[in-house]
C-alpha cells in the first residue's frame, strides 16, 4: 500500500487530464477519496503538492512525500525511487526520506534541498513496512500518471 501519484497540482488540487477542462479534484475531495483506504506510503509528484500531504496525514495516511515548489517528473524520479525502495526493505521512514533526499541533492537541481518534504501521522514509529526477513507478504504500489 505505497501510492505515487505523478499529475498536474496547486494547493487547490490535482489536474487529473490537463487536456480537458474540469477534470481538476480539489485536495479535501482527493483527500477523503484516498484516505477511504489509506495507503501507508504517498508519493506526489506534482508542483506545489504539500497541502495534498498534510491533508493526507491529517486522514489517516502514515507518511507523505510532497512538493513545495514546481518540480519536473524526471529530475525527482531519483528521489522517488529511492524513497520508496528504502521503506519497502524496512527502513525508517524519516531516515529513508533523507538518504532519498541526499541522492536528489546530487542531482545539482537548483533550490533541490527546498523541494520536497516529508509529512509523518503523529503516531508513526516510523517504520512503515517490516524488512523482508521478517515479512513475505506482497506490497501492492501503484503508479497512477496524469496526461500531458
Amino acid at each position: 500500500d505505497i501510492l505515487q501519484l505523478w499529475a498536474h497540482s496547486d494547493d487547490s488540487g490535482v489536474e487529473l487530464d490537463r487536456g480537458r477542462p474540469g477534470r481538476a479534484v480539489g485536495t479535501a475531495a482527493l483527500a477523503d477519496l484516498i484516505a477511504e483506504t489509506p495507503p501507508r506510503l504517498v508519493v506526489l509528484v506534482g508542483c506545489t503538492s504539500g497541502a495534498l500531504g498534510r491533508a493526507l496525514v491529517e486522514r489517516g495516511v502514515l507518511a507523505a512525500v510532497a512538493m513545495r515548489v514546481p518540480v519536473h517528473d524526471h529530475t525527482i524520479q531519483p528521489l522517488v525511487e529511492d524513497v520508496t525502495a528504502a521503506v519497502l526493505t524496512g527502513t525508517v521512514v524519516d531516515l529513508a526520506f533523507a538518504g532519498a533526499l541526499r541522492r536528489y541533492l546530487l542531482t545539482g537541481q537548483p533550490g533541490a534541498a527546498a523541494v520536497p518534504m516529508l509529512y509523518l501521522a503523529d503516531d508513526v514509529d516510523g517504520v512503515l513496512f517490516p524488512p523482508p526477513a521478517a515479512s513475505r507478504q506482497r506490497i501492492p504500489i501503484a503508479t497512477w500518471r496524469a496526461s500531458a
